[in-house]
């Protein structure tokens, strides 16, 4: 008997894979898009990884020997673009990062003046000035740096949850709901009643299919944010606790969707409407802090925003909307509450129109009141 039970789980199970193939436009947005998208970040690392440095050049006409040499090296070489700004202008288009790397000559010093975000191309530059001029003979060599407040997020390092969580709510909406939406409009979800398989056992043939898949994208994405440098390693094993959370609130809201919608073209347009927006809304792909405080006293109500906020506080130094433990608190919360109204929303069969039901009583009632027989 558990045998039989166990084989007609895995049917289940590879039923369920077989529907999510089955359908192109299901297909597309569960398992392509998703990656589509992780590709577009990979090639935007690549594209923002090989971006030149702009270096302005401050050095007086009748420069020495040494100052030549090593402006001459700067311009010729391919890592950098360089060119000759204005000593009075020079702060001026660091901070308004019209330059990358303001370097001034002076018969005294070479200065460096950068962003903080650009010490590393500061430290490149200063590399080059070495290999030339001499550093225990030769005029001093300054670091300025620009500004006294702290650096904006990296775009690719801000990016990393909003691709994450963007593929998870793919796989929720559009690789769960419609699926569920479509079997029971085809009759399978009221085959499935007949049979002893009760709704405990076909949800986690729904939940296994779809974790394993979800755990696919989850080790992709990671792999490729420690590869570039933007994940930091010692949190992995939060993360992916965290996204295994995240991933059952996003699951119940699939299922919710499923059980309470009877039209795939409804589904599908809800799926689509609200994926966008709310992302942005959430400040999963945008700061909170650029967004109206109207639209981040609305952020605050919706659940989304601290699964968002919890990945951000463990793969970067972001501001936090909430401390840790709160998000976690609310992600748990939700996705109890959610999972509740599932369960008592769920459907086996697409319910009778009211309307057909009223028809033929009145139909009946005429047909007694005059006596006329429906034979």
């Amino acid at each position: 008997m558990k045998k039989s039970k166990k084989s007609s789980f895995i049917q289940l199970v590879l039923m369920n894979w077989r529907e999510l193939s089955r359908d192109k436009m299901n297909f597309f947005f569960t398992l392509v898009f998703p990656f589509m998208f992780i590709l577009l970040f990979v090639l935007l690392s690549q594209m923002t990884g090989d971006s030149k440095a702009k270096i302005g050049i401050v050095m007086d006409a009748n420069a020495n020997k040494e100052v030549q040499q090593i402006s001459e090296f700067i311009k010729t070489n391919e890592l950098v673009d360089a060119e000759l700004v204005d000593g009075t202008k020079v702060n001026q288009l660091v901070e308004e990062e019209e330059i990358t790397i303001g370097l001034n000559f002076s018969a005294d010093s070479y200065e460096l003046i950068y962003l903080d975000e650009n010490i590393d191309q500061a430290m490149i530059v200063r590399g080059f000035i070495m290999e030339i001029a001499n550093p225990y003979k030769g005029p001093e060599i300054l670091l300025t740096q620009m500004g006294d407040k702290q650096s904006d997020i990296d775009p690719l390092t801000y990016a990393f949850p909003g691709v994450l969580i963007m593929a998870f709510m793919s796989l929720a909406l559009f690789g769960t709901a419609i699926p569920i939406i479509k079997m029971r409009r085809i009759g399978t979800l009221r085959l499935f009643s007949l049979t002893p398989i009760n709704k405990l056992q076909f949800i986690l043939s729904q939940v296994v299919t779809r974790l394993s898949l979800a755990i696919v994208q989850l080790v992709v994405i990671i792999g490729i944010g420690v590869a570039m440098d933007i994940v930091p390693t010692e949190n992995i094993l939060s993360i992916i606790l965290v996204s295994v959370l995240g991933l059952c609130m996003l699951f119940s809201v699939g299922y919710l969707m499923g059980g309470l919608i009877n039209s795939e073209e409804v589904a599908n347009g809800i799926s689509g409407g609200l994926l966008a927006p709310l992302l942005m809304l959430c400040g999963i792909l945008f700061p909170l802090e650029y967004l109206p405080d109207s639209v981040v006293l609305i952020a605050k109500f919706i659940p989304l925003t601290y699964f968002g906020d919890a990945i951000k506080q463990l793969s970067m130094d972001a501001t936090p909307v909430a401390p840790l433990g709160i998000d976690l608190l609310i992600l748990l919360v939700t996705t109890i509450i959610i999972i509740f109204v599932a369960v008592r929303t769920f459907k086996w069969d697409q319910p009778t129109p009211q309307k057909n039901k009223f028809n033929k009583k009145k139909v009946r009632r005429g047909m007694n009141k005059y006596g006329t027989s429906s034979n």
